[in-house]
């Protein structure tokens, strides 16, 4: 009688889950925020920008339409300086050519995770609202897009994307809705203040989304609220707020973030 050969039988691996390659970037954000200015608030209370919020929010209070604060122009006015001198060498007036950039107003989002919030609402303000990128990315129709930086450099660069990036004529730059360039190249000089020119370090910091159409989300779409004291928020003054507070939208208050960043500046300093 032949005797049945036994069969080992392969056993089966099963295949690891693939390891999310981005969980540990600290930098990568799912949040996406809008902050409600203005910067400096009027008689240091925050009554300005709160009334800017209320008036975002539908009547019914079922969702919130952003758009660009165009009252007095479209654009957002700057000049830019061109340094015409050797590196290390000292800046003379002469050596300065300035040119008129038009950067076309727009809802503005950061893509910057809540743990460094604090440092960017030292220049934005501690009021504004958090969207899901994914919400964002999936409305097509908001055109809501990554800024391009382009760290212009010479005046012969203004030629490398002239009708892409930009339109320029003479001193005059008008920038495509997308495209942000620094308009002071050089660190070592200080414009005058109604310049408003900025070091491309600045304006990077920002990793801008934006459109320059007005967007609305629903009450479902709002992720978070962003507020210095949720004690400032009273239904007589803020009855729309209130009601989206109590829809237990997310809710995160600035003075918190601060304290954890000095705990945390602490704990590193003590160790």
């Amino acid at each position: 009688m032949k005797k049945k050969k036994k069969t080992l039988k392969k056993k089966r691996v099963q295949a690891l889950p693939e390891r999310n390659k981005y969980q540990s970037l600290t930098h990568v954000s799912d949040i996406l925020w809008h902050f409600i200015g203005p910067k400096e608030f009027e008689d240091n209370s925050y009554l300005k920008a709160l009334k800017r919020l209320e008036s975002y929010i539908s009547k019914s209070c079922d969702k919130i339409t952003l758009k660009p604060y165009v009252v007095d122009s479209n654009f957002y006015e700057r000049v830019l300086h061109f340094n015409q001198t050797k590196l290390g060498s000292a800046v003379s007036a002469k050596d300065i050519k300035a040119y008129q950039v038009h950067e076309p107003k727009a809802v503005c989002f950061c893509d910057i995770p809540i743990s460094h919030l604090p440092l960017h609402m030292k220049h934005y303000g501690e009021i504004g609202i958090g969207i899901r990128r994914r919400v964002i990315t999936q409305k097509t129709e908001m055109a809501i897009m990554p800024v391009r930086y382009f760290p212009l450099l010479s005046q012969d660069q203004l030629k490398i994307g002239q009708n892409i990036l930009w339109k320029y004529k003479g001193r005059k730059i008008i920038l495509d809705k997308y495209t942000k360039i620094p308009t002071n190249l050089n660190e070592a000089f200080s414009p005058p203040a109604d310049h408003n020119s900025e070091l491309f370090e600045q304006i990077y910091q920002e990793r801008e989304w934006r459109t320059v159409s007005a967007v609305e989300f629903t009450l479902e779409e709002l992720a978070f609220i962003l507020l210095p004291s949720k004690e400032l928020i009273t239904a007589n003054k803020f009855p729309k707020l209130s009601k989206l507070l109590d829809n237990r939208i997310g809710l995160i208050i600035a003075d918190d973030l601060f304290r954890q960043l000095a705990h945390d500046s602490d704990s590193r300093g003590a160790e």
